[in-house]
């Protein structure tokens, strides 16, 4: 590190406290401002100004606490966590751990389509942070703390190109801006393997998001990478599946985290999801959820919306189905006026009971109840009475353990006590 360099840090710890911006130094150190310098030509004013941004940016998205508290606050974070191929493997000859991402084993359009994109930007956030942790551990380990920049293998084998759409180069934008505006020059080198035949034309495609600092990092390789890897990491420390040495995480200093891939399974063991789902019910067809309740005082609730046109919905509850826990109902999604004549029909010839007519305007309709016994609920979307019209909609069911709730407030209320008293 040059004279100059060490000169303009101090002038931007200065610069900060001078306009008396807060930094948490736990968690931002020299190096931090360094990387800022670098992202932007060492002009210092371009760098204060990127970094304070990048500060308030932290402080709007409670990133500070995002180690402590990311299952709080995302509800994915497991399901994700288990199922994402990223994970960091040995040490690079500087000392600083190396990332392998197996990008082709994931079914990323399944993970867009699925997870709300906060989710998918949060779990990032928090690989960023976890990141940023090791490397100032391994920076120290290897007497350079200076040197805080990871080496990533992004393996595409078994890659699709139905994985390249709007949907999954919008999040890739997301993602890119957030490196680039809040973690800068983290990246040593970033090496592609086994990259497909039409990867120039991908990479022209995602390439225009990147900083041309970050571009210059990629080394796209073909199904011969070994002896461009070994140039920068020892044998020993790559995985034999990539042709090194190294069998078990013996020799890695923690650095280790070989993995089983989880399945992408957004269903939990009572039958409800973890995100809304939508799905397509064909004309004279139904589509029914089961969800089971094993608990006592168990509040279950729902919600549902349709895409267009009419759609009957009901709960029911028991193997047999025969008890009635929401009367059949007729929801719609405008005026409904063509199928209006239909369904007026149908009412008189005993075919559709209509309770109760809801007009539904684009917004979740949602309700509640209390389930009085255990056992299996069933929700069902029936579509039986449609002769031409297939429905779509977007719904979710889920059970919350009233009891589980009350010891939730309960402790709310004695760390609110808590802080009175200390007051």
């Amino acid at each position: 590190m040059s004279e100059g360099e060490n000169e303009l840090v101090e002038q931007f710890k200065a610069k900060l406290k001078e306009n008396d911006v807060k930094v948490n130094w736990d968690i931002h150190d020299d190096v931090t401002l360094r990387r800022f310098l670098r992202a932007r030509e060492m002009v210092l004013q371009d760098a204060y100004d990127m970094f304070v941004k990048s500060l308030q940016w932290r402080e709007e998205n409670k990133v500070d606490t995002i180690l402590d508290d990311i299952r709080a606050r995302n509800r994915n974070f497991d399901l994700i966590n288990n199922y994402m191929m990223v994970f960091t493997h040995g040490k690079d000859k500087r000392g600083m751990p190396v990332e392998f991402e197996q990008i082709g084993k994931m079914d990323t359009n399944e993970l867009i389509r699925v997870l709300p994109l906060q989710d998918i930007l949060t779990f990032h956030i928090w690989q960023q942070e976890v990141a940023i942790k090791e490397l100032r551990a391994a920076a120290t380990a290897a007497g350079t703390p200076l040197v805080q920049t990871a080496s990533t293998i992004e393996d595409f084998s078994n890659f699709s190109y139905s994985q390249i759409h709007s949907g999954s180069i919008g999040v890739f934008k997301e993602i890119s801006a957030i490196d680039e505006q809040n973690y800068p020059e983290t990246l040593h080198k970033y090496f592609v393997i086994n990259a497909p035949s039409l990867f120039p034309a991908i990479f022209k495609l995602i390439s225009g998001f990147l900083p041309e600092r970050t571009i210059q990092k990629i080394h796209v390789l073909g199904s011969n990478y070994k002896e461009s890897l070994l140039k920068e990491i020892d044998s020993d420390q790559i995985p034999v599946e990539y042709g090194g040495t190294c069998t078990s995480c013996d020799n890695s200093d923690g650095f280790c985290y070989k993995r089983k891939q989880g399945p992408f399974i957004d269903k939990n063991q009572d039958g409800t999801t973890i995100n809304p789902v939508t799905t397509t019910i064909g004309r004279r067809s139904k589509h029914e959820v089961e969800v089971t309740v094993s608990g006592n005082n168990t509040k279950v609730l729902w919600q549902f919306e349709i895409e267009a046109n009419t759609i009957e919905y009901t709960i029911l509850f028991g193997e047999d189905k025969k008890k009635i826990i929401l009367e059949k109902t007729v929801y719609e999604n405008k005026e409904g006026v063509e199928v209006e004549e239909e369904k007026e029909k149908k009412a008189k010839e005993g075919e559709l009971e209509v309770k109760q007519v809801q007009q539904f305007q684009g917004k979740l309709y949602k309700g509640e109840f209390v389930a009085a016994e255990k056992g299996v609920y069933t929700f069902v979307w029936d579509n039986s009475f449609s002769i031409f019209k297939k429905k779509t909609i977007r719904y979710w069911v889920t059970i919350v353990n009233e009891q589980k709730e009350g010891e939730e407030k309960k402790k709310k209320t004695k760390k609110k006590k808590s802080k009175k008293d200390k007051k």
